[in-house]
């Protein structure tokens, strides 16, 4: 039988999830003669290749995080007609691939489907942050994609072609240019994957870096989309920007009112974010996530700025198949 899907599984020191997720594949109740497994790792220094290995699928080795380049391989290298991007720390359950594949079939202007998402460690603060995510995810026909999900691939290659060789940005780039194009994304009630933060970092130093990260993916979409699309999809952190350069301004030209701005600022942000928290999850928690996201926010704009004001520089990105 015809090669009908390719899932592209992505992994960085994944030895502790990779083959629970894979073997969550295989006892999907997608036909296993329609599917071939890709993995592609980024430099991992564990044992997850080897494990991988066992399962006797297509491996593929990056030099560095690139996931523009994973998903440009299985773009390039795979067979199927759909592709499924899997997370490596997530269990796949056994209906979403099926179902996901019949809407795909079913609503022609329809590029890409996810699914509901759960977290399965809500032990720490960490995981209960993912659990508040989760729990807000809108379903139906919505604008930017996350964690699991299946796309047409002719369609992707017709409307982005290349993805960039970063390691963030893909899946809202894609749902950007495949809007721009006149297609949708959709998320449906079925589960697309169970997720398992147990093995992540959670001081506040990591929680530092990872905003970081995600100000670079701004960054990356920035540079990757048209004027129109810049202005179509603005980002909040753009706008948080202006308003700390209009902050600064009027600091330097009054001479002591940076300070009051500044405070204005974040307490109108902890209040928004807790007022839109607390509907979900009660007030202690909002107060506590609340000053966080806000903080996070902060940093993320600020991060921006320094990547649109620092000299970009090409990255060496080698691509290797494991045997």
């Amino acid at each position: 039988m015809t090669i009908e899907t390719s899932i592209l599984i992505l992994t960085k020191n994944e030895e502790k999830n990779i083959g629970k997720c894979i073997e969550s594949i295989l006892s999907s109740n997608y036909p296993g003669n329609k599917y071939e497994i890709i993995l592609v790792d980024s430099n991992s220094e564990d044992r997850t290749i080897e494990i991988a290995k066992n399962y006797g699928i297509k491996i593929y080795k990056l030099s560095r995080g690139s996931i523009g380049t994973a998903l440009n391989i299985v773009l390039e290298k795979s067979n199927g007609i759909y592709c499924f991007k899997v997370d490596g720390d997530s269990i796949v359950p056994p209906d979403f691939i099926k179902d996901a594949i019949e809407i795909l079939k079913k609503e022609r202007n329809t590029a890409a489907v996810t699914g509901k998402r759960i977290e399965n460690n809500k032990n720490n603060l960490v995981g209960q942050m993912y659990a508040m995510r989760f729990a807000k995810d809108k379903f139906g026909y919505i604008s930017t994609l996350g964690g699991n999900f299946i796309f047409n691939k002719n369609i992707v290659k017709r409307t982005i072609n290349k993805f960039p060789d970063s390691h963030c940005a893909e899946e809202r780039l894609m749902c950007m240019k495949l809007n721009t194009h006149g297609y949708k994304t959709k998320r449906i009630g079925t589960i697309s994957m169970i997720h398992d933060s147990s093995g992540e970092n959670i001081s506040l130093l990591n929680f530092i870096k990872k905003n970081i990260w995600y100000a670079y993916e701004n960054y990356v979409l920035f540079k990757h989309l048209t004027n129109k699309e810049r202005i179509k999809y603005a980002d909040p952190h753009f706008f948080l920007l202006l308003i700390i350069a209009f902050s600064i301004s009027l600091s330097l030209y009054f001479k002591d009112i940076l300070f009051l701005l500044v405070i204005a600022l974040i307490y109108i942000a902890v209040c928004v974010k807790f007022f839109s928290k607390r509907v979900y999850f009660g007030t202690k928690i909002a107060i506590i996530t609340a000053f966080i996201d806000s903080f996070l926010f902060y940093i993320r704009s600020l991060a921006l700025l320094y990547y649109l004001l620092k000299p970009s520089k090409t990255e060496y990105l080698k691509v290797e198949e494991v045997t």
